[in-house]
């Protein structure tokens, strides 16, 4: 019999057909090449972005220099680079299915805000060569499994240009990592999209945020706003930026926010952050601003000093326990100069510029000591004596979590977690430096004593960090038993547990305290 094809099902078995091939494609292309990131970056063109082009290699091939960077097969965009050790099988969608013998070549182009000596890592599996301005920095070159090789350069203020080429051998492992430590700031993925430095925005000088700066939120305002207590705040965000310290001298403002905005007024920025204070008791809190600002301590309005007005100051006071407590400023600016200058007073101290973090309060003359001292005080009165305490110090981890040092004095983290150890100080005193060094073994030493060659060493105390911007400490511990966190660069002795180790704290009094490091 003659199979009779209706006219209906003439017309929709083509439209059926595409149906179905669509159906296909989506469960065959992942869905991260509509839009989203992939590994190597993304086939549509990104704003701001490092290019990629890919290159396929003849099989054996062990070197970058080899390559002949002709016919590139295919484009990718990606703002960073940030591949850990992982599988890599599903190729290049859209371009070609080849997952291993390709190479690929990023070129784009940064700005740096700060002129300085900057220090790059480029970590791959295999070969990859890092070029700034046409320099080679990193070589990190041949056929390998996943390892870091860093280098540094100095950069002047303005555009560079970046060049990081990178090529994988057989299946199937690959890497490609590529950070930047800037002056005496913190390791970071690079990012071709943001700005590199601090740069010279007087409300922002530190280019990322952290527990001991302020973060601020730009907004645009209207030409009808004036900051008033309660008043909204903008109601246009035009950006973030961070700093570690409000001390705006009165001046004129006409070049904007460097990557943000180039408005200079008719503006507000809200800042936030955290404090912690050693001592319970009355602080004075004083801003001086043009125009308006106000502040408040743990949700309190503390000073008023909102409007429209020529710099003036204003002050107010607010009792505060010992602890961490948060803090907000709530700053406006209309047109002509600005200012903005905001100090606290501890109590029976002068007045200092407030910065975010821990309070590091001046030592008070200590009173003569009482007939009848407590144990613990008779235990750590002394001057200049080396005691051994009734503390403890407890490696706790071999390579922790966080990235504060490196090796040298210089305090900043280097891409390589640190090694953690947690000590007790059994009663109240003031820590002027603490050190450790091992006892057997090569010499090694961490400290927080600037200029004698040691490592740097980080101190932490209730979760904020104390050191100063040198890498020094001097605070104060309020409680019966204190527990400071010290994180160093492993030397790979404490790692393998080779050698032993001492740590050593300085008191305001003269006394050290020596504790063994328990392991």
């Amino acid at each position: 019999m003659k199979k009779t094809i209706f006219k209906a099902e003439k017309t929709f078995r083509p439209v059926w057909g595409i149906v179905a091939g669509l159906l296909i494609f989506s469960l065959t292309v992942s869905p991260a090449w509509a839009g989203g990131k992939r590994i190597f970056g993304v086939k549509r063109m990104l704003p701001r972005a490092l290019k990629g082009k890919i290159f396929l290699l003849p099989a054996g091939t062990r070197r970058l220099r080899d390559v002949k960077w002709q016919n590139p097969v295919g484009t990718i965009y990606t703002e960073e680079l940030d591949i850990p050790k992982r599988d890599f099988r599903e190729g290049f969608p859209g371009i070609t299915d080849r997952f291993e013998w390709f190479a690929i070549r990023y070129t784009g182009s940064f700005r740096v805000m700060e002129e300085g000596k900057y220090r790059f890592q480029l970590r791959s599996d295999d070969g990859s060569r890092l070029y700034i301005d046409n320099r080679l920095v990193v070589d990190n070159d041949g056929a390998h499994p996943a390892r870091t090789k860093s280098g540094r350069i100095r950069l002047s203020e303005g555009n560079h240009r970046i060049r990081v080429e990178y090529f994988q051998g057989p299946r199937y492992s690959v890497a490609l990592q590529l950070w930047i430590l800037p002056p005496g700031g913190q390791a970071l993925i690079f990012r071709v999209d943001k700005p590199v430095g601090r740069g010279n925005c007087p409300f922002g000088n530190v280019w990322e945020s952290r527990h001991d700066a302020f973060t601020g939120t730009l907004y645009g305002v209207p030409h009808s706003f004036v900051l008033r207590p309660g008043r909204a705040r903008g109601n246009t965000v035009l950006g973030t930026l961070y700093t570690d310290k409000l001390d705006i001298r009165p001046g004129f403002f006409d070049k904007g926010f460097p990557f943000i905005t180039d408005r200079y007024e008719w503006f507000m920025i809200r800042y936030t952050g955290s404090f912690s204070v050693p001592e319970t008791g009355e602080y004075r809190f004083s801003v001086r601003a043009d125009d308006g600002a106000i502040v408040y301590v743990d949700g309190q309005m503390v000073v008023d000093n909102g409007g429209m007005h020529a710099p003036r100051t204003r002050s107010g006071r607010v009792h505060l326990y010992s602890g961490r407590h948060d803090i907000r400023v709530d700053y406006f600016q209309a047109t002509g100069r600005v200012a903005l200058q905001l100090s606290i007073t501890p109590p029976k101290r002068n007045s200092m510029t407030f910065v975010p973090g821990t309070l590091v309060l001046p030592v008070l003359p200590e009173a003569p000591a009482e007939t009848g001292q407590s144990n613990a005080a008779q235990q750590h009165t002394g001057s200049g004596q080396e005691q051994a305490s009734a503390g403890t110090a407890v490696l706790k981890e071999k390579q922790g979590l966080v990235d504060f040092v490196s090796q040298g004095e210089v305090f900043r983290g280097d891409g390589f977690p640190d090694s953690h150890i947690e000590v007790e100080i059994p009663f109240p005193a003031t820590i002027r430096w603490i050190s450790m060094e091992n006892t057997d073994g090569m010499p090694s030493r961490w400290d927080t004593i600037p200029g004698n060659n040691g490592w740097a060493l980080a101190v932490i105390m209730d979760g904020l960090r104390q050191n100063h911007p040198d890498g020094s400490v001097n605070f104060s511990t309020t409680q019966p038993h204190t527990f400071l966190e010290l994180y160093m660069q492993d030397n790979g002795s404490i790692s393998a547990g080779l050698t032993h180790y001492n740590v050593q704290v300085g008191l305001g009094d003269g006394t050290v305290l020596t504790f063994p490091v328990k392991q």
